[in-house]
């Protein structure tokens, strides 16, 4: 019987476990789960009317004061604090069959021209809708790539977190179609106005198995947007989980 648990689990086979630093920019990429699943996606599923209009996202060394919002969002939180319930989501959007929320106080509030959004309150609930937001997958390997570039902070070891960076050639539009990653909670372990460190629940079924994983991100307050630290070689953890007390609820 263990054997066969071992064997329906994706949390339990040898390319999970085996994952290793891969799974921290897996993660960035938006694509966490495709060493098990070859999660990919497609362009934002969404009918959204009033989507705005695409600009370039400012580049690392372009200068933006960094106790400003990139884009202008209002309501800064700089000292320590906590959410004791989910933040309030205007509307839920696809990247492929993921889920992420969007708000018009918290963020993202500007699209770049290659495709990511970006830009998020400094608040507690700006950091959560950052967060979220990463979790779902980039529209194409273009789109991919230049979200890394921009949500990667100066730090020691971006370089190297960008030179070991998913390939242009990634074929995200082969992913298996039934593949299924939804978020289901949070919790925000740590807020003091510079930095982050938020924990997604993700919940993924496909005809291979079903399985709960925890997804923490260290973020850090970086030319004007929530980012993720780049000061560790694994600034991003994944690992499962059996339940999901603890968390907040939060999901689409």
């Amino acid at each position: 019987m263990a054997n066969e648990e071992t064997q329906q689990s994706p949390w339990t086979r040898p390319s999970f476990l085996m994952a290793g630093a891969l799974v921290m920019l897996l993660v960035i990429a938006g694509v966490v789960l495709s060493i098990i699943f070859t999660l990919g996606g497609d362009d934002d599923a969404d009918s959204n009317p009033s989507k705005p209009a695409t600009t370039a996202a400012p580049a690392p060394d372009e200068g933006v004061e960094s106790g400003s919002s990139v884009c202008g969002l209002e309501g800064d939180v700089l000292e320590e604090a906590r959410l004791s319930k989910a933040p309030t989501a205007d509307e839920w959007l696809y990247r492929g069959t993921t889920a992420y929320p969007v708000s018009n106080e918290y963020g993202p509030g500007e699209t770049d021209s290659s495709g990511f959004k970006y830009c998020f309150q400094r608040s507690p609930e700006g950091a959560v809708f950052a967060a979220a937001s990463a979790v779902a997958a980039q529209e194409t390997p273009q789109a991919t790539a230049a979200w890394i570039d921009y949500f990667l902070a100066p730090g020691a070891y971006r370089d190297r977190l960008l030179a070991d960076g998913p390939s242009l050639d990634t074929d995200t539009s082969s992913s298996q179609t039934d593949t299924r990653m939804q978020i289901a909670g949070f919790r925000l372990l740590a807020y003091d106005g510079e930095s982050a460190r938020v924990d997604i629940a993700t919940e993924v079924s496909s005809s291979s198995g079903t399985g709960t994983a925890s997804i923490v991100y260290e973020l850090v307050w970086s030319e004007g947007d929530w980012k993720s630290s780049t000061d560790s070689a694994e600034p991003i953890s994944v690992v499962p989980l059996k339940n999901l007390a603890g968390y907040i609820a939060w999901r689409e």
